[in-house]
């Protein structure tokens, strides 16, 4: 099982032997607390990197022109809704790029039919707490 706190109450998640490993920050945003309550954005600003939103052949290109219009190509600024569409492009891949053991199992083809399902949903979110606290699925 994994463990998380999520707005002051506690979650346990069945992991199924997954174990998941954040291995590439750098085009990632995150805010960093100062004095006074106040915070500061310490981000990549991809306006400046034409190639990531001209690619093709993958999802996650789209993602990317996605994010750029959620955030208005500021991307200083936060918007929940853009961890929903990294979760959506880690469904899909989970999906149809990993290669499984074993695919003709029960348990696979029914867990597999639970990430379809998180997959058709998780665009209705407006954000991965949301999706969390309100989806009676998962």
């Amino acid at each position: 099982y994994a463990t998380f706190v999520l707005r002051g109450r506690s979650h346990r998640v069945g992991r199924c032997g997954v174990a998941a490993t954040i291995i590439d920050y750098s085009l990632s945003r995150v805010s960093l607390p100062l004095a006074a309550g106040e915070s500061a954005a310490l981000y990549n600003d991809l306006a400046t990197d034409d190639s990531l939103f001209d690619a093709v052949g993958d999802y996650q290109f789209e993602v990317y022109r996605l994010m750029r219009d959620k955030l208005g190509n500021d991307w200083k600024n936060f918007a929940p809704y853009t961890n929903i569409l990294w979760l959506h492009y880690t469904v899909d891949k989970m999906i149809t790029a990993l290669r499984y053991k074993r695919t003709n199992t029960k348990i696979h083809k029914h867990y597999i039919d639970k990430l379809k399902g998180i997959k058709s949903r998780i665009l209705d979110y407006g954000s991965a707490a949301l999706f969390v606290l309100t989806d009676n699925e998962i």
